[in-house]
């Protein structure tokens, strides 16, 4: 019987992917951008942090070279070394054009797989870490994908098929799962195990191509699987906020393991056989079957109060009869199986929610509801909080996206994707689009990025059916972006860092130090002290230091008009100065919030370009660089609609990533839109050739022809 273990607290968004060291240290990384390294204390340290803030999906341990790979939002594998708190990744691996998904390793072959969201899986070698193989022939997202053997490799996808490789050549297809295929796992050379989103996982048998078991009993999406060899136990979790434990000789799980948060991401287990689960709430725990490895008995307590203490949307269950509800006498007969669930009512009339595990009944959650009826809306036979519509392509109805406020905003966007046959492509933007109108949103909040246009979503909720409404016109596009987001814990962490190593005589004072750390945490009213002391140390400090600094100014800005002036002057020193890719990118982002109050002068946005031309594209940071000069050639053309304005470096924007393409691309369409445009330059030709399968450049384009 797995117990809960240890509980390690420490990342600030959902934990999305776990690997374990040779000494069995857990390896976690997260929506908060960061990859941490756990200790026996239940510490943890920050192996590296996304300078965009971006997601991290998945990590793996590489156990040949000794090293950690990772990859999110950036679309790069990075290669991490252990032990080695806040540092630059050893390797980064280029190739990818979209958010990746999964990273898996096998130490027979020498080799790493990692799939994406642009619809391939490439295997690097581990020797010299080049790219062997590209997997291309799904046509929209590469969930998972594995390493079977030598040249042969296993990948799934969204289009709910998994598929086999011989070297780059797909060799077969094994099919039987209904929806979007998100999770494998290898039993041996020719067995191989998949869950999908329609809440099953099948075991196959490669040779034959046949599905030899369906394991049923998850009741919503299943995101990752783990197996144990030694054991031979198989673990499996999902969106219904369990971990569910199987031997492979029956159907029926061995153990139910419910969490108290809304979805649960990743499973792994360690060389002890322990379980190691990422899920929603921000934790990464482990569970042992080893009861020396059990937690106190007061741990195991509050853990089991936790997940009695979570509430269960009332729309998230099969139609409940109030009325017809059993009492506690119904928790008297044993449950059919293992993690059955059943709903009775409490003396108080509460309806509770209790789950058969370990041949006891648990409670999981009261039953809530998460409105009032009256504000209901009907939609498919289920009532809802929200019926969104949503226009997908001109000259059609709009979708209709349902969305109850206790759900997972991602599990609501899949859903609505899988429902309308749409590329999972969409699923950020969706997601973006549920929060931006059921909860106040901010882009840079949410993502960790912005967006100068969404330009297919149609942002009305609607409380009964309505007629449609025109599609939002992309051009021209005056929305401002404005870097924002910051995390004042980290900036000052990086602070104390670089103060660290300047030159004693111009090091800032622990009062200096404490006095910054506070104007963080105000920066409206002491965004002054902030700016001069950013400028201080783009002045004073190293070359590379200046990131800090300008980061300082950055979060800054708006808050004080009068040093406009003054900071404006220090980009010029900076772009001067040949900086570094990380330094070019931060001065990038203060430019671009600078010209939202300030005109800039034509030689600053041509030092920006050529700061882009000479970058290093192999540099971690430099999609994210292209991507901020992309946002402030977007504000320059929405903020002044310059007519000399120039494309110095679009060439270099175009190839670095579609999101940059796309941001360039509407900069271009305002200026023709304001007859200010010229000649349609050839890189313009460039990106909708690259990118045009993507629904947000088919809009675009079908804009900017129809202009004159």
């Amino acid at each position: 019987m797995f117990k809960l273990s240890r509980q390690l607290q420490g990342h600030e968004q959902d934990v999305r992917g776990v690997t374990h060291l040779r000494d069995n240290s857990p390896v976690s990384c997260s929506r908060d951008g960061t990859v941490r390294q756990w200790h026996p204390d239940n510490s943890g340290s920050i192996l590296t942090t996304s300078g965009t803030n971006a997601f991290i999906n998945c990590v793996n341990f590489t156990v040949a070279d000794n090293l950690i790979a990772c990859g999110g939002q950036e679309a790069i594998v990075y290669m991490l070394k252990p032990d080695e708190p806040s540092q630059e990744p050893e390797f980064a691996l280029v190739g990818h054009q979209g958010n990746i998904c999964s990273v898996r390793s096998s130490l027979t072959t020498n080799q790493l797989i990692s799939s994406s969201w642009d619809g391939t899986a490439r295997v690097w070698s581990l020797a010299d870490f080049s790219e062997v193989h590209v997997l291309q022939g799904h046509p929209s997202a590469v969930w998972d994908a594995i390493i079977l053997g030598e040249d042969r490799y296993v990948t799934a996808g969204a289009d709910k098929t998994i598929r086999l490789w011989h070297q780059h050549k797909e060799v077969g297809q094994l099919v039987g799962h209904t929806d979007v295929v998100r999770s494998l796992v290898k039993i041996d050379a020719t067995h191989i195990v998949s869950a999908a989103n329609d809440g099953s996982i099948k075991v196959w048998d490669v040779e034959s191509r046949q599905c030899v078991r369906t394991l049923d009993g998850h009741e919503s999406f299943i995101y990752s699987l783990a197996y144990d060899a030694e054991s031979k136990r198989l673990a499996s979790a999902g969106e219904d906020r369990s971990v569910r434990l199987w031997d492979l000789g029956s159907v029926e799980p061995k153990q139910v393991i419910t969490l108290p948060c809304v979805s649960v991401w990743c499973v792994d287990f360690d060389n002890n056989g322990d379980l190691l689960v990422g899920s929603s709430d921000n934790y990464l725990r482990v569970f042992s079957a080893d009861p020396s490895r059990y937690a106190t008995e007061a741990e195991l307590i509050s853990f089991a109060d936790a997940v009695k203490e979570s509430t269960i949307a009332e729309q998230s269950l099969s139609q409940i009869n109030r009325t017809d509800l059993p009492g506690y006498e119904a928790l008297e007969k044993p449950g059919k199986s293992e993690g059955a669930t059943i709903m009775v009512k409490s003396p108080e009339g509460n309806i509770e929610a209790h789950q058969w595990s370990g041949g006891l009944w648990t409670k999981i959650g009261d039953v809530v509801g998460a409105t009032k009826d009256s504000q209901k809306q009907e939609y498919g036979g289920k009532q809802w909080d929200y019926v969104f519509d949503v226009d997908v392509e001109d000259g059609k109805p709009p979708l209709k996206l349902p969305y109850n406020v206790n759900e997972n905003a991602y599990a609501a966007a899949e859903r609505f994707l899988a429902d309308n046959d749409l590329p999972t492509s969409y699923r950020e933007e969706v997601v973006r689009f549920i929060e931006k109108n059921t909860a106040g949103f901010n882009i840079e909040q949410q993502s960790g990025y912005d967006r100068a246009a969404d330009p297919y979503m149609n942002t009305q909720a609607t409380s009964q059916p309505q007629k449609k409404s025109p599609t939002p016109s992309v051009i021209p596009s005056q929305e401002a972006v404005y870097f924002s987001d910051f995390k004042s814990e980290q900036l000052a962490k990086g602070l104390a860092k670089f103060n660290s190593s300047a030159p004693t005589d111009v090091q800032l004072s622990s009062s200096d130090s404490d006095e910054i750390n506070q104007a963080l945490k105000a920066v409206h009213a002491k965004g002054s002290h902030l700016i001069d002391t950013g400028l201080y140390i783009i002045d004073k400090w190293s070359p590379d230091a200046a990131v800090i600094g300008l980061d300082l100014i950055r979060v800054s800005l708006a808050y004080v008009p009068s040093c406009y002036d003054k900071v404006n002057q220090a980009l010029i020193k900076v772009f001067g100065s040949s900086p570094s890719t990380m330094v070019g990118m931060m001065a990038l982002k203060v430019l671009n919030n600078l010209a939202n109050f300030l005109p800039i002068k034509d030689s600053e946005i041509a030092a920006a370009g050529n700061f882009i031309k000479s970058c290093d594209k192999t540099h971690k940071q430099y999609g994210a660089a292209c991507t901020a000069y992309a946002t402030l050639i977007y504000t320059l053309s929405s903020e002044q609609a310059r007519s000399n304005l120039a494309f110095t470096a679009a060439d270099e924007v175009v190839e670095s990533g579609s999101e940059a393409a796309y941001r360039v691309l509407i900069a271009y369409g305002n200026l023709k839109h304001a007859g200010k445009a010229g000649d349609v330059p050839p890189w313009v030709s460039t990106a909708f050739t690259k990118y045009g399968s993507e629904p947000r450049f088919q809009t675009l384009k079908k804009e900017l022809e129809a202009l004159k």
